[in-house]
């Protein structure tokens, strides 16, 4: 059931964001997931990883920390008048 409600909404969504959050290369199974979306769907990856941050692509961004600090920066980087890529 929730691989099918996943393919429905890859289905209706563009360029998906997937924001990754500590999956390192030990258990590689979410950042294979995370490889496809954006090669399939042409989406792009925020990976926060505190060893393990480096990206496939230079599109793709990288953050080498926590979860929280990694998440508060790019809050304070929306806030501070980033462009909404959700916008048309």
């Amino acid at each position: 059931m929730q691989l099918k409600l996943l393919q429905a909404w890859l289905a209706k969504v563009e360029r998906p964001l997937v924001i990754e959050i500590g999956a390192g290369t030990s258990v590689a199974t979410v950042r294979h997931f995370s490889h496809q979306v954006v090669k399939s769907w042409g989406g792009r990856l925020i990976r926060i990883n505190p060893t393990e941050a480096e990206v496939p692509t230079a599109q793709d961004v990288g953050l080498a920390g926590g979860a929280l600090e990694s998440l508060s920066v790019i809050k304070v980087l929306k806030l501070d008048g980033s462009p909404d890529y959700n916008s048309p």
